[in-house]
């Protein structure tokens, strides 16, 4: 029988992702409300942190101008980033932008997933 991968999400400092590690979590992730978030700091030392207690990171930007996302990725390196921008409604992402964005994070960053 597979085994099921356990994430959480929202952890923001290196003793939340111990914690975590230590319940057996398999991922942790994170999410950055802007480029120019100053919490983005600590996501990345949190990232550097998970990895080094064998757990796998997972990071949402909650914007997607593609300077500011490959600057992101740059910075927190995480194993998988987490896209969900909206596609209807008033704050609509054209579809091909959506696409093209994380067409180009594949070409940047082939070792980062994309979910």
């Amino acid at each position: 029988m597979a085994r099921t991968l356990i994430q959480i999400y929202e952890i923001q400092s290196p003793s939340q992702a111990e914690l975590c590690a230590r319940a057996g979590v398999d991922r942790i992730g994170s999410v950055a409300l802007s480029p120019d978030d100053p919490g983005i700091a600590a996501v990345a030392e949190t990232a550097r942190a998970a990895k080094s207690m064998g757990l796998s990171t997972s990071l949402i930007p909650l914007f997607s101008g593609p300077d500011d996302v490959f600057k992101l990725l740059e910075r927190v390196d995480p194993d998988v980033v987490h896209f969900c921008e909206s596609l209807t409604g008033p704050a609509a992402v054209p579809l091909s932008s959506a696409v093209g964005l994380q067409e180009e994070v594949g070409r940047r960053f082939p070792h980062i997933l994309r979910m």
